[in-house]
């Protein structure tokens, strides 16, 4: 059996599969956020960012550090490749009439 730490949560699991599937976007998003020196709660905000002029993250936080951390995503510029890399982990939502 194996436990999973994510976010201060525990999951245990026998499934390997589980693990891969929990860490993905995760994963795949490290590499852009070490090109910019950056993390990758500064990335997905970034993105967010970068998306429209017309969207307003508003990530919550407890400590100072964090809202800095935040504050400083603003700053960050992804390129095409980065944006392209991104939108294919959280592809754009889709509309349905029921």
């Amino acid at each position: 059996m194996k436990v999973i730490e994510n976010y201060g949560r525990a999951i245990e699991s026998s499934d390997e599969n589980l693990f891969k599937e929990i860490f993905a976007p995760q994963i795949r998003l490290e590499p852009i956020a070490s090109r910019h020196g950056a993390t990758i709660s500064q990335i997905t905000l970034a993105w967010l960012l970068a998306r429209s002029p017309a969207i307003m993250p508003v990530p919550g936080t407890t400590s100072m550090a964090h809202l800095r951390e935040n504050l400083d995503a603003q700053d960050i510029e992804l390129n095409r490749e980065d944006i392209q890399s991104i939108n294919s982990i959280a592809p754009e939502p889709r509309a349905s009439i029921n």
